[in-house]
């Protein structure tokens, strides 16, 4: 049997040696060799996330592309096509449709076509579609924290700057004066475009030195709310 390999992992998971690039390769083509598949490609999409749909994956795009009638789409564990059950109903389908198959070197029980398989399949799926929002939620919860002790959570935040230590953020006056503002037109009742326009019309900028639009509006506004 001749199989492609898929590998994949997120932003958040890369420090994570268990779900590394190498781990899954290594894992995959011990499994290949006991199972007299022969590794015929390999795709690789770095830094993406599981939910992305596979036309946002080029990597994952060209190995279902690459598939031939019969091969297998071999991945470490089903979680690194899709943390998103519908996304991965979608990547199956396209599989299925060619003819092939998908196999888990992680030995998830998920190789056959009885009914008890398809369940499995799609009980894993679903877990992982609660893992991700689990990661998601604690990645935030995190970041939060740190910004409520005034250290820095990634890119310096609208309304403060970042101490000469490069560590820790320091309330930047003429800015919160703009949070507040923001605020007190959503607390009136201002819709986020309204509360952009406004903003723009006073000539104020962002951080970036650019217009505003719901989107940073809304982002400082949820930043606010942690």
């Amino acid at each position: 049997m001749n199989a492609i390999l898929y590998t994949r992992v997120s932003t958040d998971e890369q420090a994570n040696s268990g779900l590394g690039l190498e781990a899954q390769r290594e894992a995959a083509r011990l499994y290949a060799a006991k199972n007299g598949i022969t590794i015929v490609a390999e795709y690789t999409d770095g830094g993406l996330c599981g939910a992305l749909e596979i036309e946002k994956r080029q990597a994952l795009h060209e190995a279902v592309s690459a598939l031939k009638k019969g091969m297998i789409l071999l991945v470490a564990k089903r979680d690194r096509l899709s943390r998103d059950k519908f996304v991965m109903a979608s990547i199956e389908r396209m599989i299925e449709i060619k003819k092939c198959r998908i196999l888990s070197a992680s030995g998830e029980g998920t190789e056959g076509d009885t009914d008890g398989d398809f369940l499995q399949r799609g009980m894993i799926d679903l877990y992982a579609q609660y893992e991700r929002r689990l990661i998601k939620s604690r990645t935030k919860a995190a970041l939060s924290a740190k910004i409520r002790r005034g250290e820095r959570a990634g890119q310096i935040p609208y309304g403060y700057d970042l101490s000469a230590d490069g560590q820790t953020l320091i309330p930047n006056a003429t800015q919160q004066a703009v949070v507040a503002q923001i605020r007190e037109l959503r607390e009136a009742g201002h819709s986020l475009r309204a509360i952009a326009q406004e903003l723009n019309s006073q000539g104020i900028p962002t951080q970036k030195g650019n217009q505003w639009n719901h989107n940073t509006i809304d982002s400082i506004l949820t930043r606010q709310a942690a």
